[in-house]
């Protein structure tokens, strides 16, 4: 069995050969190497932009003073002191003054 390569220009005419080439399907099979060229490229690039993403956030953590190695640090935090202050007496409210003044007018 002879090996075919599908994505040849050989192939592409052979299959659409007495049909209307015009149609969109013999462009876009004629077109189907470079579109996976570039994909595979722009796939490339965009993990290549990730990487150097990570990588340059370690050396700035690390430029910075960053902790990187994955262990935690334990905060203590100082006790409050408690306010001293005597504490106002509350407000009575209207209603409790206005039943205190008709039990007294009685």
């Amino acid at each position: 069995m002879s090996k075919i390569n599908l994505a040849s220009e050989q192939w592409c005419d052979l299959v659409f050969e007495g049909r209307n080439k015009a149609y969109g399907a013999y462009r876009l099979r004629a077109g189907q190497g470079s579109r996976q060229l570039r994909s595979v490229i722009l796939v490339l690039v965009g993990i290549a932009v990730v990487l150097i993403g990570l990588a340059l956030k370690t050396t700035i953590a690390n430029a910075f003073g960053g902790n990187d190695d994955g262990s935690q640090t334990e905060t203590e935090f100082s006790q409050l002191q408690k306010d001293n202050k005597p504490k106002d007496e509350p407000k009575k409210s209207r209603r409790k003054n206005r039943n205190q003044r008709r039990r007294l007018s009685k």
